[in-house]
């Protein structure tokens, strides 16, 4: 059977294409595999690949690119569902994505390394013992060779791993499309260009049903003020598992908006359960750090001490007003608190079509620079410049992560060959103005 009648591949990622196919078939226990490649793109045509060869499996996609994940088997058990941690031996491929955006953290105002790495590689011998399904963990370079140098028990461990060359893949594609995609859910302009997967702005509005108009007006405001909300009616799709849907959408937020009146306390129903949820979350957060808002749409108190100890915002006074309030503790304002009007958007849609053009080019020619030219240093950091010009278009559409990943992969890049300390400082601080958006 041909393995790549969809596209095709030169040199030393041909040979690792063929061993991973080889690592697939007919796995009859568990296995740890990683993937590595600098480009995302590639990443996601190689999945879409093995998906269509491996019939046989289930594969599921875990995207950890929006959390910060300390532990990848914690991971598993919060964002997993039941039918695959309790599935038959090999019958699930769990691809697992994101895991290079939680290797750093700020903290006082300093990039440090998160405990990610130490925990992989204490885990090593769970993940092996307690899933039933194949991993296979997609990453960049940098964070392959850090598991290398840092978690050398974890390695060991290690099924088979994979490295694939950015120049050597034909027909590989940007993954900026020609035309700017609709998300799902509601189909708003303001919704243009956001990558959903990676970015970290997601607001789950948590409300009763009678409590709905209010609910979808905010939820309208929050796409126009730049965020990723989180609406049952807008964003489940028909024949999903809801109540697995709407978990999961909790877990995976950076706020839980608890729109607050006689509806949502006084009646039973599943806002109590969402409710739950997020609370039990909030109380893992450090004491100074935002999660769950209160928004109060009525006068009314909450029975649960923890919503009473947070400080809500009052809408059934001033819905203008109460919005601000909103938008200030998602962290929408500058530190020093401009009075921004709040049609305020630091891009047209005209200039996002524009840098999506430019985003296009750049990776276009980022994926045809060969790595193997004579000129390797000249190469090199031809390669780390585009990266670092990606990232800062991304800032212009506040993709943050998709900012953070290119940064990081010039980073990667820097360590290729000497000389370089200049560009490593100018990376970081990129990097530092990144870790510093809301």
């Amino acid at each position: 059977m041909n393995r790549m009648n969809n596209f095709r591949l030169k040199g030393n990622n041909k040979d690792q294409w063929e061993q991973l196919i080889f690592s697939l078939e007919e796995r009859e226990k568990p296995t740890l595999i990683v993937i590595g490649s600098d480009s995302y793109s590639i990443q996601k045509k190689l999945y879409k690949e093995l998906e269509s060869v491996f019939i046989q499996y289930n594969f599921f996609k875990l995207d950890l690119s929006a959390q910060s994940i300390e532990s990848l088997n914690y991971a598993f058990v919060n964002n997993l569902p039941e039918i695959i941690l309790n599935s038959k031996s090999v019958e699930y491929i769990v691809n697992v994505f994101g895991l290079e955006n939680s290797l750093f953290r700020i903290k006082n105002n300093q990039i440090e390394s998160t405990s990610l790495i130490p925990a992989l590689n204490f885990e090593r011998e769970i993940l092996f013992q307690r899933y039933p399904f194949v991993i296979i963990i997609w990453t960049d370079s940098y964070t392959i060779n850090t598991l290398k140098k840092e978690a050398k028990d974890l390695w060991d461990w290690i099924s088979y791993h994979f490295e694939f060359e950015t120049d050597n893949v034909d027909q590989f594609k940007s993954s900026i499309p020609n035309s700017p995609p609709l998300v799902h859910g509601d189909l708003n302009p303001k919704n243009i260009l956001v990558d959903r997967s990676i970015d970290s702005h997601r607001v789950f509005i948590s409300y009763a049903r009678d409590d709905y108009e209010t609910a979808s007006r905010l939820y309208h405001d929050l796409i126009k003020a730049g965020f990723h909300p989180w609406l049952d009616k807008k964003n489940l799709r028909a024949g999903e598992n809801w109540k697995w849907a709407i978990s999961r959408a909790i877990k995976a937020s950076s706020y839980f908006l608890a729109l607050l009146s006689s509806n949502s306390l006084g009646m039973r129903g599943y806002v109590h359960k969402e409710l739950k949820i997020a609370l039990d979350i909030f109380d893992e957060f450090p004491s100074n750090e935002t999660y769950v808002i209160p928004v109060y749409i009525e006068p009314c108190r909450p029975f649960d001490e923890r919503l009473q100890d947070i400080l809500g915002v009052n809408l059934y006074e001033s819905y203008e007003r109460g919005l601000k309030q909103i938008l200030r503790a998602l962290s929408y304002y500058e530190k020093d608190e401009k009075n921004y009007d709040l049609e305020f958007y630091p891009i047209n849609e005209i200039q996002k079509y524009e840098i999506a053009d430019r985003i296009k080019t750049l990776q276009e020619k980022y994926d045809t620079i060969n790595l193997n030219d004579p000129l390797r240093k000249r190469v090199i950091k031809e390669k780390i410049n585009i990266q670092k010009l990606l990232g800062q278009e991304y800032m212009k559409i506040r993709n943050y992560g998709k900012a953070e990943q290119c940064f990081r992969i010039a980073l990667s890049l820097t360590q290729h060959m000497d000389g370089l300390e200049g560009e490593k400082d100018e990376i970081s601080f990129l990097l530092n103005q990144v870790f510093y958006q809301p």
